[in-house]
């Protein structure tokens, strides 16, 4: 099977996923960049100051969802950078006892690792807010990282129920 169709493929033929189809998932995951789409910018948000930018009506989808994690959240440090806050993604999304989920939503194939936040973030880019679990989520259509959030127990994430659990 093509590498653009692996994870619609996965969801649509229930087959369980080799060892192999695991790693290419996960290598994608582990070296996408973010989602810079524009996108809309949730009033709360708007005209929120940092790192030197002010979130505009619409922006980039990774400046808001950094903004958001940073100042709304805090699950990250205030100074954390966009390259930071990739960093910290892409090494949860590393870690060997990671686990991987797929699932289709809104017309789009994603892949989803959780991973624990104290193997991912440093010490040092943790927020005062931090929480114990992180969710990376990737669209394969897009072959870009969409988020990442700090979550405290599974009944506080919006994973579908039809989620397909690979690793």
């Amino acid at each position: 099977m093509g590498e653009d169709h692996l994870i619609s493929e996965l969801l649509r033929s229930g087959h369980e996923a080799t060892p192999a189809e695991v790693g290419r998932i996960l290598s994608r995951m582990a070296t996408a960049p973010l989602d810079v789409r524009l996108v809309r910018v949730p009033g709360y948000l708007r005209g929120q100051p940092y790192g030197g930018r002010t979130l505009q009506r619409r922006d980039q989808s990774a400046f808001v969802h950094l903004v958001k994690r940073v100042r709304y959240d805090r699950q990250w440090a205030e100074d954390t950078t966009m390259a930071d806050y990739l960093e910290d993604l892409r090494r949860a999304v590393r870690q060997p006892d990671a686990h991987l989920l797929i699932y289709a939503r809104h017309g789009e194939h994603h892949a989803g690792v959780i991973a624990d936040t104290d193997l991912a973030v440093p010490v040092g880019r943790r927020g005062e807010l931090a929480l114990p679990n992180l969710l990376v989520v990737y669209s394969w259509e897009r072959r870009a990282i969409r988020t990442g959030y700090q979550f405290s127990a599974m009944d506080k994430v919006g994973i579908p129920g039809d989620a397909r659990w690979l690793k």
